[in-house]
């Protein structure tokens, strides 16, 4: 006969079943037979104070299954205590990530703005590569214009400096001859002082000797004396004016 181990239902603990025949559910005509008394065979009444219900007794077979069943709880919890951590990292991180939003919008910001200026800044490096490569052709096709023109500004410089020390000469000789004007300027102002009394002179002897011709005149030579008894530089300004009355000329000599 096969045996098994099965389990009662209709209860609300599973109680083990040992030593049940696998066919007792086939047989139909065993209806009236109490499986209960059948059940409690195999269980032991551990009871002190009397009659009660029957503990079932635990089979060599249990000890594993309450082992195994020991260890699934554990594993369990520790299941159920990993997903609370783990949900507890994921709320942090959501927190954290919700903290930092806004530097996260402005580092994109900064990051697009810095892509931006990259992209700038090649643009204007590809611009300034062309502008140099142009400057370079046109300074290459002007070379000889800018030799000639750099040979006539040293042509001109040297001129330059020809006229400055031209300058300088026409200067000193200018100060020179402001000098010797100055000297024939005093020259004019003595020259002029003689004629006026030279001329006073001779107007007055002119005067007498028209009024009286017979009267001697001649006292008024020692009032002007005559151009012979000044000095040797006063003679030389004498000769060189053209009213003065000839050197030795007296009354007498005057007409009448």
């Amino acid at each position: 006969m096969d045996m098994r181990v099965g389990k009662a239902k209709g209860r609300k603990e599973n109680v083990s079943i040992a030593d049940v025949p696998s066919n007792i559910d086939k047989a139909r005509g065993l209806g009236y037979v109490n499986l209960r008394l059948v059940i409690a065979k195999g269980y032991s009444t551990c009871s002190p104070s009397g009659p009660m219900r029957p503990t079932p007794s635990s089979p060599p077979e249990m000890g594993p299954k309450k082992s195994k069943s020991s260890k699934m709880a554990k594993v369990i919890k520790a299941m159920k205590r990993k997903a609370v951590v783990e949900g507890s990292r994921k709320e942090c991180r959501f927190q954290t990530l919700h903290a930092n939003n806004m530097n996260f919008t402005r580092i994109t910001k900064l990051k697009g703005g810095y892509i931006e200026m990259e992209v700038k800044k090649n643009e204007m490096e590809v611009a300034l590569k062309s502008a140099e490569v142009a400057m370079r052709e046109q300074e290459a096709w002007h070379k000889a214009d800018i030799n000639a023109h750099d040979a006539y500004l040293e042509k001109l410089k040297k001129e330059n400096w020809d006229l400055l020390a031209k300058n300088k000469d026409l200067e000193s000789k200018v100060k020179a001859m402001e000098e010797e004007l100055k000297g024939l300027q005093d020259q004019e102002v003595t020259i002029v002082e003689d004629l006026v009394k030279t001329c006073l002179r001779v107007n007055i002897l002119s005067e007498l000797k028209t009024q009286n011709p017979e009267a001697d005149w001649s006292w008024v030579n020692k009032i002007y004396p005559d151009e012979v008894e000044e000095d040797e530089e006063d003679r030389g300004a004498e000769e060189t004016r053209g009213d003065a009355l000839p050197q030795g000329l007296s009354v007498e000599d005057l007409p009448s």
